[in-house]
C-alpha cells in the first residue's frame, strides 16, 4: 500500500475544505442568496471570528 506524506495529506485536505466551501457557496447563490464582493465577506468573517 503506497504512504502518502503528511504534507501531501494536508495539501489535499486543504484542497478538499476550499472545494467543499465553494460547493457551498454555488448552492446558497442557487438557493436565492445575495452574492457579495470578497472585501465585503472578509469584514464580515473578521468582525464574526475576531470581534
Amino acid at each position: 500500500m503506497p504512504v502518502m506524506s503528511a504534507e501531501l495529506y494536508e495539501h489535499f485536505a486543504n484542497i478538499n475544505k476550499i472545494d467543499f466551501a465553494i460547493a457551498e457557496a454555488e448552492k446558497e447563490y442557487t438557493d436565492g442568496e445575495e452574492a457579495i464582493d470578497a472585501e465585503t465577506a472578509k469584514k464580515k468573517l473578521n468582525k464574526e471570528y475576531y470581534g
